[in-house]
């Protein structure tokens, strides 16, 4: 039979795990949300993006900005 140690969880033991996993998913949210955002302005004309001022080029940095990941 499995046991849990719960003096571990009492003690703080869990609380960088927790720590390092909300830091993967913000960086997981990041990544989508700048993955979605380079798609949407791919779909866009080359005329759409320059009345926007982005080169196509220049989509994923931009994209990766937009998200909060910057390159």
């Amino acid at each position: 039979m499995a046991s849990f140690d719960m003096s571990a969880v009492a003690h703080g033991a869990a609380a960088p795990r927790t720590g390092v996993l909300r830091m993967l998913a913000a960086r997981f949210r990041a990544w989508q949300t700048a993955r979605r955002t380079a798609a949407a302005l791919r779909a866009l004309s080359p005329a759409l993006l320059d009345d926007i001022g982005i080169e196509p080029g220049d989509i994923d940095g931009f994209a990766d900005r937009m998200a909060g990941r910057g390159r």
